[in-house]
């Protein structure tokens, strides 16, 4: 603990130091404020830019890192694929009307029936082998 009398000269010491401070500050030359006022932009907009990179890089991380996104994203992508495979509907040949069965049909257009018929789906796996 000191002493009062050592609080005061502490304090004239304190208002010396300050007035000397204050005295040295407003005779820099206008040269030196200016290349100051240069490296304090510099660095401000340096600090921006890699304030602006660590948040997006904590949010990326945050985003990414959390459980719930781990479990949804994969079942997402499950039900997105097996939308699509199943959303492919096989499409079938109609079958032959009954009334063209009952009728005399020549052998030869039932032969070439069949023949398109076995184009058709020729065709038909051709398009989802490629796809």
């Amino acid at each position: 603990m000191t002493l009062p009398s050592n609080k005061i000269q502490d304090d004239k010491a304190i208002k010396m130091l300050n007035e000397a401070l204050d005295d040295s500050v407003n005779n820099i030359p206008k040269s030196v404020l200016a290349d100051l006022e240069k490296a304090r932009n510099i660095a401000l907009m340096q600090s921006h830019k890699s304030l602006d990179k660590t948040f997006f890089f904590i949010v990326f991380e945050t985003i990414f890192n959390n459980a719930m996104f781990k479990v949804t994203v994969p079942i997402a992508a499950v039900i997105l694929i097996s939308l699509s495979i199943t959303s492919q509907v096989e499409q079938s040949l109609p079958q032959m009307p009954l009334a063209m069965v009952n009728t005399e049909i020549p052998y030869e257009d039932l032969v070439l029936l069949d023949e398109l018929e076995f184009i058709t789906w020729l065709a038909e796996n051709e398009q989802n082998a490629l796809l």
